[in-house]
């Protein structure tokens, strides 16, 4: 009976009259329990719009206004924006309506002409966009383009921009720590090789005794802007060529050659320690005496296998030179192999590495591999004039059945050792 006389009060209130039609005084029951639940329902609805502000303004692209040297001696100003959704970086031109989200109409506005000072600051060259884009710094709000932090091949810190350009080729872009561009696909062919002509001058002599003629000779000498374009688009036609032995395409084969220019800090010597390094741990793996008595465990199906303390220790230390050796034979250490080895012969190993080179084939394929890349690195060693440590007490996997010992494991497996040591590493 309560509950129906409540829902008659309540249905009187919000109708707002009495059965007679006259207006309900604010001190009828059911109108004071009616604005009760009408507070109620507006703290809720406050709360709740309350929580979907806060989730819209988190989700919105904060926008950082940065600094960006130019080539002037000054910087210009360029908009950082960050997409919280996509976790995405782009970049964009600096204006009023970019950095406060709204077009700014008229030449009255504060924001306006403090925008115009500081493109008047420029000097009389290009505006700032234009020097933006020239730049490459800049990624235009109608690109698709993309950036993110990436570390190079050196060690250093630096952010790369893919995007496709108005053919819909795919673009690469990358640019220092200190925002420089120092590679840009679309000018692979067409790169900066100016020198600004020097007309003669007369012979001065300096305080300390030089010419001026000696000194431009020695600051020539110190920067040859003609020099360093030569050598910058030999390494681009380097790398462009070994992209196209290895087969590369789309942004993997751009990322690749810029990688091939800023990484090549290697020198000689690294590079021989690299190629060396690499043949001990194949060596290891073909040595029954050390990491290669776990070959016939690790290599192959392991039906039947003796789950023993000895035999699983040996074939773990066997599947972490494994992983160790296909790591080592992957396109990012293409520049540290050139050098020693040919295009031609890295891309073969690069092969093997990424493919051939698998513990669920069979055992006699997999020792063949081994000697492929054993007899590469040889090979390339040797033309560098390296001598060749050897092994006197190994006893190495021999895939070409030559005379030897017969060895058979547990699971009835046999397989032949050299018992003559060969060469290796120590």
């Amino acid at each position: 009976m309560a509950s129906y006389v409540d829902r008659y009060l309540l249905e009187r209130a919000r109708r707002g009259t009495d059965v007679l039609g006259r207006p309900l005084p604010e001190t009828d029951a059911g109108m004071m329990e009616l604005r009760k639940q009408q507070t109620a329902q507006q703290l809720q609805d406050a709360e709740l719009l309350s929580k979907q502000s806060e989730l819209f303004t988190k989700n919105q692209p904060t926008r950082t206004l940065v600094q960006v040297p130019h080539s002037g001696g000054g910087t210009i100003s360029a908009i950082q924006v960050y997409d919280p959704v996509t976790r995405q970086t782009t970049y964009e031109p600096f204006s009023s309506q970019n950095l406060l989200g709204g077009i700014l109409k008229g030449d009255t506005s504060q924001t306006n002409r403090l925008n115009g000072v500081m493109q008047r600051q420029q000097g009389q060259g290009p505006t700032l966009n234009e020097q933006l884009t020239q730049r490459g710094f800049v990624v235009p709000p109608r690109d698709q383009s993309k950036a993110e932090l990436i570390t190079l091949a050196n060690g250093d810190q630096g952010f790369k921009v893919t995007g496709t350009d108005q053919n819909g080729n795919e673009t690469l872009k990358v640019f220092d720590s200190n925002q420089r561009l120092i590679f840009d696909s679309t000018d692979l062919s067409n790169q900066n090789m100016t020198q600004t002509p020097v007309t003669a001058q007369p012979k001065q002599v300096t305080t300390d005794g030089t010419s001026t003629d000696a000194k431009r000779s020695q600051q020539s000498d110190a920067v040859n802007p003609l020099q360093k374009g030569e050598e910058k688009t030999n390494k681009i036609k380097e790398a462009e060529a070994a992209a196209t032995v290895l087969g590369l395409k789309g942004e993997e084969r751009n990322e690749f050659i810029a990688q091939q220019l800023v990484g090549d800090t290697q020198t000689p010597q690294d590079k021989i320690d690299f190629n060396l390094e690499t043949l001990d741990i194949v060596l290891d793996m073909l040595d029954t005496t050390g990491v290669g008595q776990g070959l016939n465990r690790a290599v192959g199906p392991i039906e039947g296998s003796i789950l023993s303390p000895t035999f699983m220790g040996a074939t773990a230390n066997f599947e972490l030179a494994h992983n160790q050796l296909k790591s080592r034979l992957s396109k990012d250490n293409f520049g540290i192999m050139k050098g020693v080895l040919s295009d031609n012969d890295i891309k073969l190993l690069l092969n093997i590495g990424t493919g051939r080179l698998s513990l669920e084939g069979t055992e006699g394929n997999y020792i063949q591999q081994l000697e492929t890349i054993k007899n590469k690195l040889i090979k390339g060693l040797q033309k560098q004039a390296v001598e060749i440590p050897t092994r006197p007490n190994a006893i190495y996997h021999n895939v070409n059945k030559q005379k030897g010992k017969k060895v058979t494991t547990g699971r009835g497996k046999s397989y032949t050792v050299k018992q003559k040591p060969t060469e290796g590493d120590e």
